[in-house]
């Protein structure tokens, strides 16, 4: 028996190559409610024909792009970097295509690689990150969360066939169990890695889309987890980005209200001096005590 992540098994069992996609997941419900669907039970078994049966999922949270200089913000801060990823065909195509340069490198290699510049960026989960000490390099860790590749439990179909009927079913019963119990694990380790790297001098850094979330959902993660540093973008207006950096925003997106249709369309340098001027008295409205931005 052994266990290995759904990114080496793509190599052999195409299947899997849906777990390096991005984003295919709502949340964490959506995730666990895959895992223990008929489809996803389909899946563990689709590797017998390689004489590999999948016994249970096991989470390994999700993955996010962690940065030396700068925090990753948008895909277009990912241009032109070389970034470790693992050796999964897929995650080089999803990198490539978001821009950057796929270089793949052993884990264990990995920490000199970023301290000589072989590589510019990486991306792992929480857990990863901390054990690894990849925070003494990288001072920020993006909490993009692009793709949630989960580990399985795997074991021998040769073996596997020597059990008896009861043993198999004893086998399946502590895999199951195994699964719900790692789950909470997971979930201590991620909470405690994020807290600990933050402790170091990480920053933290969490990009939601401000039109899909509200202020409310900002200031409810913010209370469990008070060292995240969220960020609001796709829905900042020019007068409510004051509002977004009271709900705890730890910065706002406002480039495309800054630049409005009109404003490139007319090349109207007023338009654009009067967005800048709404957005900065929106922003020296939130405190007092947090500092003034100059009016232009």
């Amino acid at each position: 028996m052994t266990k290995v992540s759904s990114s080496v098994l793509e190599g052999f069992a195409p299947d899997f190559k849906v777990f390096s996609l991005p984003y295919i997941f709502r949340d964490e419900k959506h995730k666990f409610d895959f895992f223990e669907s008929n489809l996803g039970k389909s899946l563990l078994k689709s590797t017998q024909k390689f004489w590999l049966r999948g016994l249970c999922y096991y989470d390994a949270g999700s993955r996010s792009f962690y940065t030396k200089d700068k925090p990753i913000l948008t895909p277009d801060d990912l241009r032109g970097l070389k970034i470790r990823i693992q050796e999964s065909p897929t995650s080089v195509k999803l990198v490539n295509a978001l821009g950057g340069s796929a270089t793949p490198i052993a884990w264990g290699e990995l920490y000199t690689a970023l301290q000589q510049g072989v590589v510019d960026r990486a991306e792992n989960n929480p857990p990863s990150f901390y054990t690894s000490k990849h925070y003494e390099v990288c001072k920020y860790y993006s909490l993009d969360e692009q793709t949630s590749v989960p580990d399985v439990l795997l074991i021998s179909t040769v073996i596997w066939n020597e059990l008896s009927e009861q043993e198999k079913l004893w086998l399946e019963e502590a895999a199951d169990e195994s699964y719900e119990y790692e789950k909470k694990l997971w979930r201590e380790a991620t909470m405690e890695a994020l807290e600990e790297v933050q402790k170091a001098g990480a920053d933290i850094v969490k990009v939601f889309p401000a039109d899909v979330v509200g202020m409310k959902f900002f200031k409810s993660v913010l209370a469990p987890m008070p060292h995240l540093k969220l960020m609001p973008t796709g829905g900042v207006s020019l007068t409510n980005a004051g509002d977004w950096l009271k709900a705890g925003a730890c910065a706002v997106g406002i480039g495309s209200a800054l630049l409005d249709d009109k404003a490139i369309r007319e090349e109207n340098y007023f338009i654009l001096t009067e967005n800048a001027r709404t957005i900065i008295n929106s922003i020296n409205s939130v405190s007092k005590n947090q500092g003034r931005i100059n009016e232009i």
